[in-house]
């Protein structure tokens, strides 16, 4: 990375991963490179040049992702998932309890209440997380919920509901982002305390 920055260009990531490496490459680094951090520290990155169309593309992403790391976002996030997980918790005992609520001609959708109670199941193992302080797994205990409510309870609501499934699919894929990004959060969180511990 360092050859191709003195031959090319630094951009911002090579440059923070840069920095990160050679902090972490200590006395033997700094012996073999001299005070290469230092150098690297104080060259601006080369932006490629963007059109007018680029900067305001790249300011709505960068409001996007705002909006989907902040702390309220995730509270959303999480009280839709709690919702479902009582929906599918309500129609289940519904149909344990009332086995003759169909009506004549009417089958019970069980592989739709199977796949509910997977995609449930795997977001009440993530509140298990959440309770006991483990933002983070419970953060992928979420995602790994939305991902089973994608591939297997929406596959079943397009089956039963063909379009009137697509509001579904459109919240479990909004849901879906917000998860990611705020397990990126995470991350680079998780990425700054190592760093300022070394």
């Amino acid at each position: 990375m360092l050859q191709d920055a003195s031959l090319h260009d630094l951009d911002p990531t090579e440059k923070y991963y840069l920095i990160r490496w050679l902090r972490q490459s200590g006395v033997a680094g700094t012996n073999l490179l001299g005070n290469i951090e230092e150098v690297v520290a104080a060259r601006r990155p080369d932006l490629p040049r963007r059109s007018a169309l680029g900067v305001r593309l790249r300011w709505i992403q960068r409001r996007v992702e705002s909006v989907l790391r902040s702390g309220w976002t995730g509270r959303i996030a999480i009280a839709v998932l709690l919702i479902r997980l009582l929906a599918a918790i309500t129609a289940s005992l519904a149909l344990v309890y009332a086995p003759n609520a169909t009506g004549p001609g009417e089958t019970v959708d069980l592989p739709l209440l199977l796949a509910s109670a997977v995609s449930g199941g795997l977001t009440l193992v993530g509140v298990v997380y959440l309770i006991l302080r483990s933002r983070a797994h419970a953060l992928r205990w979420f995602r790994r919920s939305i991902l089973a409510s994608i591939f297997l309870t929406d596959l079943f609501t397009f089956y039963y509901q063909q379009l009137g499934a697509v509001a579904d699919l459109a919240v479990d894929l909004i849901l879906l982002a917000v998860f990611e990004a705020l397990l990126e959060g995470e991350h680079r969180r998780a990425g700054r305390v190592e760093a300022t511990a070394g």
